[in-house]
């Protein structure tokens, strides 16, 4: 499996993280780890650990796909592998 690390920045609305965590699951994505914090201006930071078994070129759709989400203000990827393989 393949670790990715998103950050993404949520509106504040009825489902809102529901669409995005079931967006996430549709694109074939497996979450194992969710921080969700609610932030001044009254939106949700969340970041989330990803995994797929797909080519690291799948990120970048899924990333595509939750940020055409209009519930989704910004989608990236952040950090690097935890456990970076040797080449």
């Amino acid at each position: 499996m393949t670790p990715a690390r998103l950050k993404l920045i949520v509106l504040d609305g009825d489902c809102a993280l529901i669409q995005v965590l079931s967006s996430v699951k549709c694109s074939l994505f497996d979450y194992t780890e969710i921080h969700c914090t609610l932030r001044v201006d009254g939106d949700f930071e969340l970041t989330m650990e990803v995994e797929t078994a797909q080519l690291h070129g799948e990120v970048n759709a899924l990333l595509d796909a939750l940020r055409s989400l209009q519930s989704v203000r910004s989608a990236e990827a952040v950090g690097g592998r935890r456990h970076p393989e040797r080449l």
